[in-house]
């Protein structure tokens, strides 16, 4: 979808439209239309040594890790390898045991942060099974007083949902044996991506951090991230509100990405925080989901900047 369009699908009731106030709807539609198609990919070094997981990751993933690779000691505080990978396959196992399954669903409902240079921005997600989806972004679409909804909050109408490759129904119909989900997503991202386990590292966190995917699915996306070459194990952290995790990371700088950590809850296996530095360790991107689960309706989309819909009817 070109920035024309969206601004023709996306706005709320203005009073007055200047023209500055236009350039800024611009630019920050621009921003959104960034990030949903190509996300910041980067990590940021750990700065303290761990390396035990905690007592509370059982036995037998420990076990079933030690058998996929070495440990290597990286350096600043970053293990490689098995115990990364047992980190990934408890998260598996954690997230086996919750319940769930939302396959019809109206819509799922999803509140989060992000953060751009040091600035941290609500957003809402009512991501559509079936009707149109419903963003409420204050980093991307909060382009001033003048273009708020009639509620005080601009609201964006898109599509139904899209979860990397794949609707809500395609959602529920991937294979939930490991080595099949691989194969299946390394299909859908072949020609992504600067490579293909940069690809797959970055399309496993998609499609855990704002998706219903069902708790087998998310089982198995974390024992396939166990498989990835070159993820690391930081430890123990707690995301931006405090909440306790453990954080795995993936260095894809050489690559023209950079690196991405993901934090996860060890008790029931949820992405909580996804984090992105770039190679001088600043953070360039934060996502922080603070709840998730279905809902049965969202809000009303305000009228676009411009186009066919607009109040006053103004041409783009």
């Amino acid at each position: 979808m070109d920035l024309s369009t969206l601004l023709a699908e996306t706005a709320p009731r203005p009073s007055v439209l200047s023209d500055e106030a236009l350039a800024r709807a611009a630019a920050r539609v621009d921003a959104e239309v960034r990030t949903a198609s190509q996300r910041v990919h980067v990590i940021r070094r750990a700065k303290r040594r761990r390396r035990v997981a905690a007592a509370s990751f059982v036995s037998v993933a420990a076990a079933a890790a030690l058998v996929i690779a070495p440990t290597v000691d990286l350096g600043g505080g970053r293990l490689e390898s098995a115990e990364a990978a047992a980190v990934l396959v408890s998260a598996a196992a954690a997230a086996g045991d919750q319940a769930g399954g939302w396959p019809d669903a109206a819509y799922w409902h999803v509140v989060s942060t992000q953060e751009y240079d040091g600035v941290t921005y609500p957003r809402q997600m009512w991501r559509g099974r079936i009707a149109d989806s419903a963003i409420q972004d204050t980093f991307a679409f909060d382009v001033g007083p003048e273009l708020s909804g009639a509620d005080g909050v601009y609201t964006v109408g898109v599509g139904p949902a899209i979860f990397a490759y794949v609707d809500w129904a395609g959602l529920y119909a991937l294979p939930t044996d490991p080595t099949e989900l691989e194969h299946a997503l390394r299909n859908m991202g072949e020609g992504h991506g600067p490579d293909p386990d940069s690809q797959l590292w970055s399309d496993i966190g998609e499609l855990q951090r704002e998706t219903p995917a069902p708790p087998a699915l998310r089982a198995v996306l974390w024992t396939v991230a166990s498989r990835i070459p070159g993820v690391v194990l930081v430890g123990d952290v707690t995301d931006s509100t405090g909440r306790p995790g453990v954080a795995v990371e993936r260095d894809m700088t050489e690559d023209g990405w950079s690196r991405e950590r993901y934090i996860i809850d060890r008790a029931t296996g949820d992405l909580l925080e996804e984090v992105s530095f770039d190679s001088d360790d600043t953070v360039v991107y934060r996502m922080t989901v603070l709840s998730q689960g279905p809902a049965d309706s969202a809000p009303p989309a305000d009228p676009p900047v411009c186009g066919p819909g607009s109040v006053p009817e103004r041409s783009c």
